[in-house]
């Protein structure tokens, strides 16, 4: 039971507990790093160096993981800061589609009020004319008379017309009458 307890202990990163040479604080860093808990990676291989300070591998593993640890800081410090570039410009684009939307609220609001002082004219007109009307209608109506040249020439004038329906009408007849073959 003893010799399982240890060997969880060794296995879940107890080796820094039990580690006695510089390759043992060496892999127990390695270990950790790999198993992704970087800090703790860290912190063994300078315990590590507080021992065996002239260790080569120690201080290079320790500096590369530093710097590693750094890459990533910068990275997320970068990530963090486009972040909130991206919101920044989504605020201001949020801005300006609200400023297009009420321009565009307040152009219907122009229309509609254009439209409807358009409606009140001509109801005023309309009115108006209305008025007009009644007033003709009570007024004795004169008689207007057409001179017998106006006359003439509105019946000659008719006549032309109806000349011309009469030949459109013979030449469709002239058209539809042939039905032969069309060699």
């Amino acid at each position: 039971m003893i010799k399982t307890l240890a060997l969880c202990i060794l296995l879940l990163g107890g080796s820094t507990l039990l580690a006695q040479s510089a390759d043992d604080y060496f892999h127990g860093g390695a270990n950790l790093y790999i198993n992704g808990r970087n800090q703790e990676a860290i912190q063994t291989l300078t315990e590590g160096l507080g021992q065996f300070p002239n260790d080569p591998k120690l201080a290079k593993l320790r500096d590369l993981l530093k710097e590693d640890e750094q890459k990533k800081q910068n990275q997320e410090q970068e990530q963090q800061s486009e972040q909130e570039q991206q919101n920044q410009s989504d605020d201001e684009q949020s801005q300006e589609k609200q400023s297009e939307q009420q321009e565009e609220e307040e152009q219907q609001e122009e229309a509609q009020q254009q439209k409807e002082e358009e409606q009140e004219q001509q109801l005023e007109n309309q009115t108006k004319q209305d008025e007009q009307a009644e007033q003709d209608a009570e007024q004795p109506t004169e008689q207007k008379e057409i001179s017998k040249e106006d006359a003439e020439r509105i019946l000659n004038a008719l006549q032309s017309e109806e000349q011309d329906l009469m030949k459109k009408k013979k030449k469709a007849k002239a058209k539809t009458a042939f039905r032969g073959k069309d060699w």
